[in-house]
């Protein structure tokens, strides 16, 4: 195990989720050489190899879901000073980084009923509330497995020993201060987990590191995963910012990888709760009500936007909110129906599929309108690994674009413009029981998955067979 604090040499801002900066440098080859991208050189011996710095940072770019161009630019200075957790990413010794999965795992418990206990507490929250952290920590594992935990006195023995600590904190990991190394908890069976006491802990609120979060992920490092190379699983190295615990499930990465080491426990999987109907704030027009959708995204204001044709529908959880026309709301507007459209969390960008060019937008919440970036539209009828006609397109929890024509889906990841279009490429295949015939629109939501077809739409959860036909305009529009 190498753990250690980053040092200083390159400028980059890490802007938290407060309003404060915190201004962090650091040593890209150091940052490399800690968490296992770069071999630790012994002393004396010179200096590593443009060729293995150059593939080093590819390696972090890939892990990352940056361009992969092995240059420190700017994108990859910033994502390194970015806050995260202080295990390796890699290590020659552990799992195989070219392994089909995304997670990966180390040892595992030999037993099934672990014990944890606290040795001391942060001066930033309320005991109580940390102590309900950690249990709810340990719950979300113990929610998919056959794991228990049971808290125990701080004079008794634990196999989880969770405490709170400034710098070099008696572990001979050092920690870095404010942002940088948040946490770190060793493989099985240490148990040790320690967290940084110059971080501000939180709970319930954006300000500050959410410990719940945090810990959870440590702990998923206790009872045996590595760092995964999904951007959006908790196991991901990056600190993903507060979710609250009404609205926080495991993603699927973490459960996959958590039930690979210790198997599964029969229940269900945890989901988030339904949202309650409430009466939608305006009637549905008779145009909102009847007809196939062209497309369907959804936007991080909690707004869905429904495409036929020049109109466009938005929606919340009330119901139908608001009709327009596209050309009022898309700057400039598009000048032909829209085959697919996509909206991705990781780019935080609106995708429009029109004839045979890509048009990207950023979304202005405060005016609900999108405005297009430069360089685009780009024309990708040349590439012979898109489809030719896309019916539809969905951003999946991988951060995957999934694009959909015919019987056949398309997987690329737009950070490194790659495709995988051999894998799992029939859609019935990647979502059992999916209906025949062409897929109009398609969405993933709140860990679902959406799949419209004429008057009727379908859902699938964690590759699980789809469930539909089910009439979509009560349930979308309030009709």
């Amino acid at each position: 195990m190498h753990i250690v604090a980053i040092t200083v040499a390159a400028v980059a801002f890490l802007a938290s989720e407060t309003s404060c900066l915190v201004k962090r440098s650091v040593n890209p080859d150091e940052y490399l050489s800690q968490f296992g991208y770069l071999p630790t050189l012994p002393p004396g011996s010179g200096q590593h190899s443009d060729a293995a710095r150059k593939k080093a940072i590819r390696d972090f770019q890939h892990m990352a879901r940056l361009p992969e161009t092995g240059r420190l630019d700017r994108e990859t200075i910033d994502k390194m000073a970015a806050p995260r957790c202080g295990m390796p990413d890699r290590n020659d010794t552990g799992p195989n980084p070219n392994a089909p999965q995304a997670f990966k795992t180390f040892n595992k418990w030999k037993k099934t009923k672990l014990t944890w206990k606290i040795l001391n507490f942060s001066p930033d929250m309320p005991a109580a509330d940390q102590r309900l952290a950690f249990t709810r920590a340990f719950n979300y594992w113990h929610q998919v497995t056959n794991l228990d935990f049971v808290e125990v006195s701080k004079d008794a023995d634990a196999d989880f020993k969770l405490s709170f600590g400034p710098g070099d904190h008696g572990c001979g990991y050092p920690f870095d201060g404010p942002g940088g190394v948040l946490a770190h908890c060793f493989y099985p069976e240490s148990g040790q987990a320690h967290f940084d006491e110059h971080e501000t802990w939180s709970e319930g609120t954006h300000d500050g590191t959410n410990l719940r979060i945090v810990a959870t992920h440590e702990l998923g490092h206790g009872l045996g995963l590595a760092h995964s190379d999904d951007p959006t699983a908790l196991m991901a190295p990056w600190y993903q910012g507060y979710t609250s615990f009404e609205e926080y499930v495991l993603p699927r990465d973490d459960i996959m990888g958590i039930q690979s080491l210790y198997g599964e426990n029969g229940k269900p999987i945890p989901t988030l709760p339904t949202k309650p109907t409430i009466p939608p704030t305006q009637p549905p027009t008779t145009g909102a009500c009847h007809g196939a959708y062209d497309a369907i995204i959804n936007t991080p204001d909690g707004m869905t936007y429904a495409f036929r044709g020049y109109n466009v529908f938005r929606m919340s959880a009330r119901g139908l909110e608001a009709e327009a026309d596209i050309r009022t709301m898309f700057f400039p507007e598009p000048r032909k129906v829209i085959n697919a459209a996509t909206y991705s969390p990781r780019m935080k960008k609106v995708y429009l599929f029109i004839g045979t060019q890509i048009f990207r937008y950023e979304y202005k919440a405060s005016e609900q309108k999108f405005y297009i970036d430069e360089g685009y539209p780009t024309d990708y009828q040349s590439r012979s690994d898109y489809p030719r006609n896309p019916d539809a397109a969905l951003v999946d929890a991988g951060g995957w674009t999934n694009i959909f024509e015919g019987s056949k889906v398309w997987f690329f990841d737009e950070m490194n413009r790659g495709s995988r279009k051999n894998m799992l490429s029939d859609i019935i295949s990647y979502f059992p029981k999916a209906p025949s015939g062409k897929i109009d629109a398609a969405a993933f939501i709140d860990n679902t998955y959406y799949l419209f077809q004429g008057q009727y739409y379908y859902t699938a959860t964690n590759r699980q067979p789809v469930v539909g036909p089910m009439k979509k305009d009560q349930r979308w529009m309030g009709c």
